[in-house]
């Protein structure tokens, strides 16, 4: 089953589960009409005849001019989010799975069911849940934002969504390891880590929306949006996630934690998340995850991450990263 396919059959459980019901498209009207800033991205289901039993009459179709300008708010033709995201423009209105694949099917419904179970036996033990959305090796930048929003609530979830990811990006089996480590020498009870499968589309600002309408489904009390959340290849403005979802406050229960993004500030001689203090911003030194990726890659130390987590990177880096 390749890639394309398999985030087929997670939108399925996604459905099935009805943590994304409200969020198939079944036409091309239903695309051009889609909340996009209530609901977030839509689901296209797409016209596999290896997966599904359709007809002709059950197509519809859209452009990839069409899916970059409102899906992904861009107009770059050949951006990773979509390329990774989708292999063509046909789309299913009817949606009838092949009965060989029913069993791989089930399987994610039953992961996400116990996911979901999880989250609402912690939300039981807590006054309130926060959760933390990351696909990347934990640094101090990371570690700060989970501090902060320890303030705002009695327990962080690392809750990464698992799906087929973009090269270069961390395994989720390895991700699970690395936070598992920093949980039990950092965080301790505080925080836990629970993925989600639901698929990534790197579309930025919107999936901004998207991860927080997941995260109000999934009952947490809040959700951190930070400086370029779920974007890639820099095409989106650092600041473009946290301004829609200022705009979009009012379309959640959902408490959202914004921040601009954690840097290091010379001054202080700590890491920081802007505005937390009063020295020139012009002499923050940023916090780069592809700087830390290539020191990991060459088992160098990066001064902003965790000594002794990266002596445990060094031990267990053995393709860490989507190939």
């Amino acid at each position: 089953m390749n890639p394309y396919q398999l985030r087929a059959i997670i939108n399925l459980a996604n459905i099935e589960t009805k943590l994304l019901n409200k969020n198939i498209v079944r036409s091309r009207n239903e695309f051009f009409n889609f909340e996009f800033n209530k609901y977030g991205l839509p689901l296209l289901i797409e016209a596999d005849s290896k997966l599904f039993n359709f007809s002709n009459i059950d197509i519809y179709e859209l452009t990839k001019r069409e899916i970059l300008s409102n899906f992904y708010k861009l107009d770059i033709p050949h951006y990773i989010g979509l390329d990774s995201s989708f292999r063509g423009c046909k789309f299913l209105s009817k949606i009838e799975l092949k009965d060989e694949y029913i069993d791989i099917l089930n399987l994610y419904i039953k992961k996400n069911e116990t996911s979901i179970n999880q989250i609402l036996s912690i939300k039981k033990k807590h006054k309130s849940i926060g959760a933390f959305q990351t696909r990347n090796i934990p640094h101090l930048g990371h570690e700060k934002i989970i501090e902060r929003m320890l303030e705002e609530c009695n327990h962080v979830i690392i809750n990464p969504v698992v799906g087929p990811k973009k090269i270069g990006d961390i395994k989720i089996e390895k991700l699970e390891k690395i936070f598992n480590y920093m949980i039990k020498h950092k965080f301790d009870s505080k925080v836990s880590f629970v993925p989600i499968d639901t698929n990534m589309y790197y579309a930025g600002p919107q999936e901004a929306i998207h991860h927080s309408f997941i995260r109000e489904k999934l009952g947490f009390s809040y959700f951190s949006i930070g400086r370029d959340h779920a974007g890639a290849d820099n095409v989106y403005n650092e600041e473009a996630a946290i301004k829609l979802a200022y705009r979009n406050l009012g379309n959640f229960k959902i408490k959202l934690i914004i921040h601009n993004g954690s840097y290091f500030c010379p001054s202080c001689n700590e890491v920081i998340l802007s505005g937390e203090c009063e020295h020139d911003k012009n002499n923050f030194l940023n916090i780069s995850g592809s700087n830390f990726r290539k020191s990991i890659n060459q088992k160098l130390y990066f001064k902003y991450a965790d000594k002794n987590l990266q002596n445990y990177l060094i031990k267990i880096n053995e393709n860490l990263f989507v190939e």
